[in-house]
């Protein structure tokens, strides 16, 4: 999903987004809710992704991946935190390129979902990129119809079809389909280990998975 940037974050406010996305950003801001950007949000951004994709049955990349991105991408990649007090709630980190950005990673606390923290993480991002002088944000691939295709959608933009080739050196020649039962069985075991123990076994499997 693309969404074409107006030059003025004041345009995109007013006249790209519908009023009912307007009033969800608005909900986590109302919360008292505030969200952050910058290189040094490494920490914050891998605490809630981390247990997002926990949370997904989903393996997660080392922080040492995301550390080394902000250090060797700092003109490119942006890093957002939406946090509530202390906490943080929602994250995301993409990478702006030719006036693209597209968020490549994100996370948001199922905890204070009813206060759509992820609205706002999408906001902020959108209108950094219009402050770096962006014209498109690419929301990222998605399976079509699904949660998280209308979630996308509802910020105004246009569908792209997307196609990808796989390869794999092992025995195994492409990624396992959600709706198999091996995948089900090991996203429904992963989602129930500890945090910690996730993220210290997590970045040795993910490595391997095609």
């Amino acid at each position: 999903v693309l969404l074409e940037l107006p030059e003025t974050v004041e345009e995109l406010w007013e006249k790209g987004l519908k009023a009912k996305v307007r009033s969800q950003v608005r909900r986590p801001m109302k919360a008292g809710m505030e969200a952050r950007t910058g290189p040094d949000l490494t920490t914050p951004f891998y605490s809630v992704f981390s247990r997002t994709m926990r949370d997904l049955g989903t393996p997660v990349l080392p922080r040492s991946f995301f550390e080394e991105i902000a250090l060797s991408f700092p003109g490119q990649v942006l890093f957002c935190t939406v946090e509530l007090g202390d906490e943080p709630v929602a994250a995301g980190c993409g990478f702006l390129w030719d006036g693209e950005f597209e968020i490549t990673w994100a996370g948001s606390s199922r905890t204070h979902s009813k206060m759509a923290p992820n609205m706002l993480l999408y906001w902020t991002l959108m209108e950094e990129t219009v402050a770096r002088g962006g014209h498109t944000f690419n929301f990222g691939r998605c399976t079509p119809g699904s949660g998280t295709h209308r979630f996308k959608r509802q910020w105004g933009g246009r569908d792209q079809d997307l196609f990808w080739a796989q390869w794999s050196s092992g025995t195994v020649s492409a990624t396992p389909a959600p709706t198999g039962r091996k995948y089900e069985v090991a996203t429904s075991l992963w989602r129930k280990l500890p945090l910690s123990l996730a993220n210290r076994i997590g970045p040795m499997i993910s490595r391997s998975l095609p």
